[in-house]
């Protein structure tokens, strides 16, 4: 049987993973089931076509006890990797042997993507095909994007972004007090809250954000003075732990499709093509832009979903 690896883009439920997608339940108290959607869909796309389906959490998210580990590419990599090797071992006492390997992923799950696809070709295991949806290939060059470059347009929750990361980057680098260094006090509290869900639920989140952007000043105002400077944050240590965090300046060997919609609110289209205008730049010729016009962030994603099954069927 054919076998994909889904890996989910970013929640903001410690729950609304896969391990608890089909569960409307969960330790929290409060319900979680609709933001794990995308899980749910891709199983109903994929093992409702003869696929086996398997779809890790993230290191901190569902039953996991350490702390997240947002954009950190070593922890995706391996959450990646062992849900893989125990669902090989798990097949193979059923008798079955995957005979070919997909991966799929929306939003930060197409970043994971292309670093999973990055460690299994370090590993020799071939990856038949994989698609991304409107994925941040280069989260430098996305946070520089919505920090000096702001649009009308962009989401508030963008804010969320820079508490998983910065504080995920302080305990995965091994870099103590990073966050407050980054971080202005007036609003380190709140997203600190934000990163260790530290909230009674979605609706007590959603307040935190609402609250910590009334200043309306645009992400640069949470950040301490010296990061209203691009050079700045790219001599820094949060700039340098984003730079590694890329996943495109190794030469993809699998067929990838990378769709992106021109309307997306949160990946804007020059950050879409990034990663494989720089793969064809250096002579790759395996990547393929897959425009999905007046398409939002949402939209991206589930034309992914429905123009991939094809082409994936097609590798059969």
């Amino acid at each position: 049987m054919p076998l994909l690896s889904y890996q989910h883009g970013t929640v903001f439920g410690r729950y609304q993973v896969p391990s608890y997608a089909f569960s409307k339940t969960n330790p929290s108290g409060y319900p979680q089931y609709s933001g794990a959607f995308e899980t749910r869909l891709m199983v109903a796309q994929y093992a409702g076509q003869g696929y086996v389906v398997i779809a890790p959490d993230y290191f901190g998210l569902g039953d996991s006890s350490g702390p997240e580990a947002y954009m950190v590419k070593r922890s995706e990599q391996r959450a990646c990797l062992d849900l893989y090797r125990a669902a090989l071992t798990f097949l193979a006492r059923r008798g079955i042997r995957p005979s070919r390997l997909f991966l799929a992923g929306w939003s930060q799950g197409g970043l994971v993507t292309t670093a999973f696809l990055e460690k299994l070709q370090s590993l020799d295991i071939t990856v038949t095909a994989a698609f991304t949806a409107a994925s941040p290939n280069d989260p430098f060059a996305t946070l520089n994007a919505w920090l000096y470059h702001p649009t009308a347009r962009d989401p508030v929750w963008e804010n969320a972004i820079i508490a998983l990361s910065v504080f995920s980057y302080q305990y995965y680098e091994s870099a103590p007090g990073l966050a407050k260094s980054i971080i202005r006090p007036k609003y380190y509290a709140a997203f600190k809250r934000i990163y260790t869900r530290n909230y009674r639920n979605m609706g007590d989140l959603y307040a935190i954000l609402a609250h910590i952007a009334q200043h309306r000043g645009g992400l640069l105002a949470y950040l301490r003075a010296p990061y209203a400077s691009p050079t700045y944050l790219a001599d820094s240590r949060f700039g340098k732990y984003l730079a590694k965090s890329e996943t495109y300046r190794e030469l993809f060997e699998a067929p990838v499709r990378m769709y992106y919609g021109t309307q997306d609110q949160v990946i804007r289209v020059p950050l879409a093509q990034l990663a494989a205008r720089y793969q064809r730049a250096m002579g790759g010729r395996s990547i393929r832009l897959e425009e999905v016009p007046d398409a939002n962030h949402r939209g991206t994603f589930l034309a992914a979903a429905a123009g991939s099954l094809a082409w994936f069927n097609g590798f059969r």
